[in-house]
């Protein structure tokens, strides 16, 4: 994969990592705003899910600046 590629590719990865981040804290909005314990702990559970991918995302990221960073 070219270099331009791939820049494109870690940026759009960048900026799903934000989506996902603030879709979580949305949710966890929305988990607090919930009367019924069921709908609180489902809007709990996809925020921990978003937060997941948010956090794998970022680690994706940073493998690979890492690797670009000279020694």
């Amino acid at each position: 994969m070219d270099e331009l590629t791939a820049a494109k590719l870690y940026t759009s990865l960048m900026l799903r990592a934000k989506g996902y981040r603030e879709q979580a804290v949305e949710l966890r909005d929305r988990a607090a705003d919930a009367s019924d314990a069921d709908t609180r702990e489902a809007y709990l559970r996809l925020a921990q899910g978003h937060e997941a991918l948010a956090d794998r995302a970022a680690h994706l990221v940073e493998g690979r600046v890492s690797r670009q960073s000279p020694s």
